[in-house]
């Protein structure tokens, strides 16, 4: 969905209900579209983000939040929003050290949520249930005692982290990854025989000096996500493939911090947020402004991309629906897909020559 489209539904929901309504694009984050309520006794506001994962409709702004949840509430339940799927996926052939390797990851990076161990069969090692209770997400994973673990659960923030921790434990394939991605039905052996050709593509349009400074993890899920592109490949929808893409954003954008001296790495795990370092208008806390540059233009270079790369994980790893897993909209067209795709390797490298260059 676009954002005329977007804006075009919401105006016609607005039109049912007799409220006015407006939108204007904001001058200080082109990124943001501000979608104005007005009745004669009420105000509210419904912003909208765009990311590299899609459309993010906020409606925790304005005066009047319940003329912000009737609107939202209507426009939730347009047929281009559908609730998040669940999803499964196996890693065969773990070797015992493995297993237990990442049973005490799980442990110790999901220890800020709930872990049940739950009743486990005769062929299986271990069965844990990994619970958030805020965004009301749950994943299981499922250790066989043949070396094959399964994680079950909803495709959302919950089920990346977890894929995410164990895909980077393992040193997984790229064609185990495109498979995750394409929930194995849709993929071909060609597309697994060109992972070097499009690994070259990858490293040419970001640089290869940007391409070393990435996690191998995260260039490998970029590199899975433009095997994607090359191919051409039709699926109901691209969003499965964006997600990743921008947790991979999101460990680059770690590792820029990192590399500043702003976090240390022994701090960097799952409890750890961005809000810690950066201000609700995603602007770095001064406290951290010495770690920049002191020449004051490179400075203010480094300021300007940090808030970028801020703005692209405040808005998608924060679910706004405490009910439950937020709404996801359905990214179904493949030029779309390929300009959010391009759109995401477009500000690694740009934001990379900004801050570390």
């Amino acid at each position: 969905m676009t954002v005329d489209e977007c804006v075009e539904v919401l105006t016609e929901i607005c039109k049912k209900y007799n409220i006015n309504c407006s939108v204007d694009r904001s001058v200080n984050n082109p990124q943001l579209y501000n979608f104005k309520l007005n009745t004669k006794a009420k105000e509210g506001l419904l912003r909208i983000y765009v990311t590299a994962r899609g459309l993010t409709l906020d409606n925790t702004a304005g005066k009047d939040k319940n003329l912000n949840k009737l609107v939202y509430n209507e426009f939730v339940n347009y047929e281009k929003i559908e609730k998040v799927e669940n999803r499964s996926v196996t890693y065969r052939g773990l070797k015992t050290f493995e297993i237990d390797k990442i049973k005490k990851l799980l442990y110790s990076e999901f220890s800020h949520l709930q872990i049940k161990e739950e009743k486990r069969s005769n062929n299986e090692a271990y069965r844990l249930k990994i619970i958030n209770n805020d965004s009301k997400e749950s994943v299981t994973v499922i250790q066989f005692n043949n070396g094959s673990l399964q994680i079950v659960g909803l495709k959302y923030n919950l089920w990346e982290d977890v894929c995410y921790l164990v895909e980077r434990t393992l040193k997984v394939p790229i064609s185990q990854i495109i498979r995750r991605f394409t929930n194995d039905a849709l993929i071909t052996d060609d597309d697994i025989k060109n992972i070097d050709f499009n690994q070259t593509i990858v490293k040419n349009t970001l640089s290869e000096e940007v391409a070393n400074f990435l996690y191998s993890h995260d260039l490998n899920v970029l590199i899975s996500a433009q095997c994607i592109v090359s191919s051409k490949m039709k699926m109901p929808d691209y969003s499965v493939v964006l997600g990743p893409v921008l947790k991979a954003m999101e460990g680059y954008f770690k590792k820029v911090l990192i590399t500043l001296g702003i976090v240390k790495q022994i701090d960097m795990n799952n409890q750890w947020d961005f809000g810690s370092v950066f201000e609700m208008d995603r602007q770095l806390k001064a406290c951290f402004h010495d770690n920049l540059s002191s020449d004051e233009g490179k400075r203010k270079k480094q300021l300007q991309a940090l808030s970028v790369l801020c703005d692209q994980m405040w808005v998608s790893r924060n679910p706004l629906n405490h009910s439950g897993p937020k709404p996801r909209m359905i990214v179904d067209n493949y030029q779309d897909f390929i300009n959010r795709y391009n759109k995401s390797l477009e500000i690694i490298k740009n934001t990379f020559h900004s801050i570390i260059k």
